[in-house]
């Protein structure tokens, strides 16, 4: 009966263990994918996977009509393994309303850009030593 009281207590809290462990796992799912992270950033990266599933997978499952529980399980582990980026993502469609843009260029200044190469010169091929010169 205690352990339905503290499930409850943290339910008052805003937090879902189930949401929370499904965020969990998708965050690990993610560390393994990116192994050039320190300890810090990978205690960071699974709070903040876990954290953004425990909080933006209701958010999620509203906006896009999912009724049944075990699928939000699923948009958990989702929003763990994407993390920032999910909440990135997640801020530009329902905060700021921005289009979605696959590849973002930055302009830059004239004196930036290459100048045209040259033609190419052909190589002359040495049949002794089998290179071009």
């Amino acid at each position: 009966m205690e352990e339905h009281h503290n499930i409850e207590l943290l339910k008052q809290f805003g937090l879902d263990i189930g949401l929370i462990i499904s965020g969990f796992f998708g965050s690990l799912l993610m560390l393994g994918k990116s192994p050039g992270n320190n300890l810090g950033a990978s205690i960071i990266s699974i709070i903040g996977g876990a954290a953004s599933a425990n909080y933006l997978t209701p958010v999620v499952v509203d906006s896009i009509n999912i009724t049944n529980t075990q699928h939000a399980y699923g948009v958990a582990f989702m929003l763990g393994f994407l993390g920032l980026k999910g909440i990135e993502l997640l801020s530009r469609r329902f905060i700021t309303h921005e289009p979605e843009v696959a590849v973002k260029v930055e302009p830059q200044p004239i004196e930036q850009l290459e100048a045209p190469s040259p033609k190419k010169q052909k190589r002359k091929y040495n049949k002794k030593t089998q290179t071009h010169k």
